[in-house]
């Protein structure tokens, strides 16, 4: 009888701390008072050098080709790091022209690359730094920080030694038509981000959490996820990796290329997906069930592609996005 005893409390300790563990690493809604903007240091010799050169220009229009807008993506411009689903980086707006130029700057220690903006134009980011990426919201004026998120702590993919470099596990992510942020975690999960509001102010609380272990092993690396015209969330992994997530049930179906992939891809209106490996430029298409079916593989080549989003998926694979290590954010603008 003591035996039992002994066991079923030994049974019921163990399935406390379970519970406490479980408790432990699931994210809880994230609010705090505003932060006030922390300018970016300036080394000793900043205010030797001018304040502006040149002239202020004079706006040029340009012409560019529509892209229609993503159901399932905030609006163009406003969604993701490259502009559209397209990922054609070109923006419908105007830009400072220099006249009565001033500097907006917040030290983050870690690179903001990916800057979103919600629907009441706010900056949504996720910034990566050493220790964790984690997802900020930012007043557009004085850049103070009205909210914070930590996302799992960084881990440095295998093909690379510089964590601001590699943007695996949140660097690139997404702001879908609810404003909310689709970020791709270090753990292999495709984490939903909603915001809140309560008495402190704004803040964010996860919403779906996908787990996608059993499709990217251990030691390969989600890069990117977004969702076709559908709704269904597409991932691709670093190894090499592609997948997608049927967001009502959490089912994953996937395929492995066994050809490397460094950036995002691009969607369009047919629900055709376009993937540049090291190896080929790819047009994917979900099959019945959800899984990854090649329409056609090819050379990257800008003269095969055909659909303006596989040509912009061609020039995010092979034009330098800048990730040169910046460890800040700042924004400029004109009074």
């Amino acid at each position: 009888m003591l035996s039992i005893a002994r066991s079923v409390r030994l049974s019921r300790l163990e399935t406390t701390i379970a519970t406490v563990v479980a408790l432990l690493l699931v994210p809880v809604a994230s609010a705090h008072a505003v932060v006030p903007a922390q300018p970016i240091p300036e080394g000793p010799e900043a205010n030797s050098v001018p304040a502006f050169i040149g002239a202020p220009a004079r706006p040029r229009r340009v012409r560019a080709p529509n892209v229609p807008t993503h159901p399932f993506m905030a609006p163009n411009g406003r969604s993701n790091i490259h502009d559209d689903a397209y990922q054609t980086d070109t923006y419908r707006g105007p830009g400072p022209l220099g006249y009565h130029m001033l500097r907006t700057s917040t030290f983050q220690g870690s690179e903001c690359a990916s800057v979103t903006f919600d629907a009441l134009g706010r900056i949504e980011a996720v910034c990566v730094g050493i220790e964790h990426p984690k997802l900020v919201l930012l007043d557009p004026d004085t850049l103070d920080l009205e909210a914070s998120f930590d996302l799992p702590p960084r881990v440095v993919n295998s093909g690379s030694s510089n964590p601001f470099t590699d943007f695996s596990g949140g660097g690139y992510f997404y702001l879908d038509q609810a404003d909310r942020a689709v970020v791709a975690t270090t753990t292999r999960h495709i984490w939903v981000v909603g915001q809140t509001s309560g008495p402190l102010g704004p803040g964010f609380a996860l919403e779906h959490d996908y787990d996608l272990t059993g499709a990217v092993p251990v030691g390969d690396s989600i890069i990117s996820a977004l969702p076709d015209w559908s709704g269904r969330l597409w991932f691709v992994s670093a190894a090499g990796v592609v997948g997608t997530v049927d967001p009502a049930s959490g089912a994953v179906q996937s395929i492995a290329l066994g050809e490397k992939i460094g950036n995002s891809f691009a969607v369009d209106e047919t629900n055709a997906v376009y993937i540049v490996t090291d190896a080929a430029l790819y047009r994917f298409e979900a099959g019945a069930d959800g899984t990854p079916r090649s329409i056609w593989p090819g050379s990257p080549t800008f003269f095969r592609c055909r659909a303006f989003a596989c040509q912009a998926a061609h020039r995010v694979a092979t034009v330098s996005n800048g990730r040169s290590g910046i460890s800040t954010r700042s924004t400029a603008r004109e009074t």
